[in-house]
């Protein structure tokens, strides 16, 4: 029996600080973009469930960061 997870792309304004990278798991890249006139992150990362990417947007807001785009796909595990 195969579980299945969300594994989730979020793309935002700044960047964050190396000591909240740890709060978020497996981050796979953490990008910054420098040169251009907004600098962004790209975090990407396997989450149990939906709530779980809704609880990672809402942290990232409440920390100031805007939301530039958002990705979720089903995957098997």
């Amino acid at each position: 029996m195969s579980l299945t997870y969300g594994e989730c792309k979020i793309c935002m304004r700044g960047s964050i600080d190396p000591g909240w990278v740890d709060f978020y798991g497996e981050v796979v890249r953490n990008e910054l973009r420098i040169g251009e006139e907004i600098q962004t992150t790209t975090i990407t990362q396997v989450v149990p469930d939906l709530a779980a990417f809704i609880g990672i947007i809402n942290r990232l807001s409440d920390m100031g960061f805007p939301v530039i785009s958002l990705e979720y796909r089903l995957i098997d595990k």
